[in-house]
C-alpha cells in the first residue's frame, strides 16, 4: 500500500455502502487487492464476519478474483465467500464480474463456482426447493448462465411449471383453494417462507388464524422488512394480530444473533402504530448491543459552528452507535468556540437526540476546546472521533491541545476524522505537520447514514488492533462451504509427489 492508500484508508473507503452500485468499490478495491493480496483476502474474510453492508460481501471477493492472485488459497477463499451467498446475491456477483470490464477476469472462475453451487443444491432436494422458493428468478438465470443440464424434476419445476403430486409446489399452487385451516396446516407442514405464502394466500390473509400463523413463521428480518405492510393491512384494528405482531418483534429482540440494525431503524421510523414502533426500537437497541464495537473510552467532538447542521446530526449518530456498542464511557462534546458536553454512555440514539435537541449551529470553530474540556476534568479516553469540516480557526486549536493532553494524561488516543462539507480543512494539514495520525472518513460528497454504523465498527483505540484483527480472520475453503460436492473441482488440484 506504500504507493497508494494506506490500509486504514482502504478499510474506511470499502466500509461505505454504495447502495447497490458495486462498481464504486473498484477504484479503491482493485489497486488494494493487487498491491497486497494477502491483506485484501483477510479483509474480505473480516468483512463477511463483521460488516453490515451486504454490497461489500458481494463485490470484494469478485475484486479479489479479478486480480488473478498467484496464491491459490486467496482465490479459493474468495470463491468460498461467493458460494456462501444466497442465489440473488451470487447472481449479482456474477453479473458484476461480467458487466464491469475490470472484473471480467473473475467471470470464468465464478461461472465454475456457479456450477458447483447449483449442484450442491440439487444434492439435497429440500435445499434446492427452498432456494427456488425464495429466489426463483435468480436460480433460473444462474442455470441459463452456466448452461447446465437440468433434466427431470429440476427442469419441470423451474422451467415448465409442472409440479409433482404432493410436493411443496403443488401445495403453494393450491393454497388459495384450501380452507383457512388447511392453508395454515399446509404452511406449517412444508415450512413455506412468509414472502412465498403471502401472494399465494390472497384473500385468506384477512383470516385471523392464517395471519397469526404467518407472523409466527416470519424471521426477524422478515418482521422488520414487512412491518409497514402489516399496517397497510389494517392490523392495528385487530387487537389479536396487533398483539401477536408485537410479541413476535419482542421475541426477535431476544434472539441470540442480530443482523438487521439499519433496516430496523428505518422500519421503526416508518410505522405509525406506537406499540409496534416501540417494539421495533427495542429490537434495534438489541441489535446494536449485539454488535462488537470499539474498545475503551471515547470522545466524540461534534462541530456546531455556523453551517455545521449536518455535522450535528452525524455526530449524534456516531455517538449513538458508540454508546450502545462500547464497553467503556462515551462523551459527546459539541464545540464552536466553547464546549458543551454530555455523558452519553449507554444511551440510545433517541435518548441522545432528546437530550441534545437544543443544539444549533452558530459561531466560529475551535476543535481543541472540546478536548481541553476533558483535559481540565482529567478524563482519559482512548479514542477521539471528530465530526467537522476541519476548519480549525480559533484557539485553542486541536493539535496543540492534543499534544498537551497526551503529555499530561500519558496516552495518545487514536483520532478519527469524519470529514464533512463546509469551509477549508485545516485540521488534516496541522495533524500531518505535527505527526499526529489522523484516520479520515470522507463524507464531503454526502452523508450516508446507512454507512455510519459500519464506519464506527472500524474504529479502535489501539492504532493497529483492527489490522491485527483483519489479518487474524481465517480464510475459507470451498469444501467447507459446498460440502456435498467436493468431487467437483473449480481450481486445479495440487498433486504432491515424493
Amino acid at each position: 500500500m506504500e504507493q497508494g492508500l494506506t490500509k486504514q484508508q482502504v478499510i474506511s473507503e470499502l466500509a461505505k455502502s454504495p447502495h447497490g452500485k458495486l462498481a464504486e468499490y473498484v477504484k479503491v478495491g482493485l489497486p488494494a487487492a493487487r498491491q497486497d493480496p494477502d491483506f485484501f483476502a483477510h479483509l474480505v474474510a473480516w468483512t463477511v464476519a463483521n460488516s453490515q453492508i451486504r454490497d461489500a460481501k458481494v463485490a470484494l471477493p469478485v475484486i479479489a478474483l479479478a486480480t488473478k492472485p498467484a496464491v491459490d488459497p486467496y482465490r479459493e477463499h474468495s470463491a468460498a465467500v461467493l458460494a456462501s451467498l444466497d442465489p440473488r446475491n451470487f447472481l449479482r456477483a456474477m453479473t458484476f464480474s461480467r458487466e464491469v470490464p475490470e472484473m471480467r477476469p473473475a467471470f470464468k472462475i465464478i461461472k465454475k463456482v456457479a456450477v458447483r453451487y447449483l449442484r450442491e443444491r440439487e444434492a439435497d432436494r429440500k435445499y434446492w426447493d427452498r432456494s427456488v422458493l425464495q429466489y426463483r428468478q435468480a436460480m433460473r438465470t444462474l442455470y441459463k448462465a452456466t448452461r447446465m443440464k437440468h433434466d427431470g424434476y429440476f427442469n419441470d419445476v423451474l422451467f415448465k411449471n409442472q409440479y409433482p403430486s404432493g410436493s411443496v409446489w403443488e401445495t403453494i399452487r393450491d393454497l388459495s383453494k384450501l380452507s383457512a385451516r388447511d392453508a395454515v396446516l399446509a404452511v406449517q407442514k412444508h415450512d413455506i417462507p412468509f414472502l412465498v405464502a403471502l401472494p399465494a394466500l390472497g384473500e385468506k390473509l384477512k383470516n385471523t388464524e392464517v395471519a397469526l400463523e404467518l407472523i409466527k413463521s416470519m424471521s426477524p428480518t422478515e418482521l422488520v422488512t414487512n412491518a409497514k405492510l402489516f399496517e397497510k393491512m389494517d392490523f392495528k384494528n385487530n387487537p389479536v394480530l396487533r398483539s401477536a405482531l408485537r410479541e413476535a418483534v419482542d421475541k426477535a429482540a431476544k434472539a441470540p444473533r442480530q443482523k438487521t440494525t439499519l433496516k430496523t431503524s428505518v422500519a421503526a421510523a416508518a410505522v405509525q402504530d406506537e406499540g409496534l414502533k416501540e417494539s421495533l426500537k427495542g429490537l434495534q437497541e438489541k441489535q446494536l448491543d449485539a454488535l462488537q464495537g470499539p474498545d475503551g473510552d471515547w470522545l466524540v467532538l461534534a462541530d456546531m459552528s455556523g453551517s455545521m447542521h449536518s455535522a450535528i446530526d452525524t455526530a449524534k449518530e456516531v455517538a449513538g452507535v458508540l454508546a450502545r456498542t462500547v464497553k467503556g464511557k462515551v462523551y459527546l462534546v459539541f464545540f464552536n468556540v466553547s464546549p458543551l458536553s454530555f455523558d452519553v454512555t449507554g444511551k440510545t440514539l433517541e435518548e441522545i437526540q432528546s437530550m441534545t435537541r437544543g443544539i444549533t449551529a452558530n459561531g466560529g470553530t475551535s476543535i481543541g476546546c472540546g478536548l481541553d474540556k476533558l483535559l481540565s476534568s482529567k478524563i482519559e479516553v482512548g479514542g477521539i472521533a471528530i465530526v467537522s469540516d476541519g476548519a480549525d480557526n480559533t484557539s485553542p486549536f486541536f493539535v496543540p491541545t492534543y499534544t498537551k493532553y497526551a503529555a499530561k494524561m500519558g496516552i495518545e488516543p487514536t483520532v478519527y476524522f469524519y470529514h464533512m462539507n463546509g469551509e477549508a480543512d485545516r485540521l488534516t494539514s496541522m495533524c500531518k505537520t505535527e505527526g499526529i495520525s489522523l484516520m479520515t472518513f470522507d463524507l464531503t460528497g454526502s452523508v450516508d447514514h446507512y454507512s455510519i454504523p459500519n464506519l464506527v465498527m472500524t474504529m479502535r483505540s489501539s492504532r493497529y488492533s483492527l489490522l491485527d484483527e483483519i489479518m487474524a480472520s481465517p480464510l475459507r475453503r470451498l469444501d467447507d462451504v459446498l460440502k456435498r460436492t467436493t468431487e467437483i473441482g473449480v481450481f486445479p488440484r495440487v498433486v504432491v509427489t515424493a
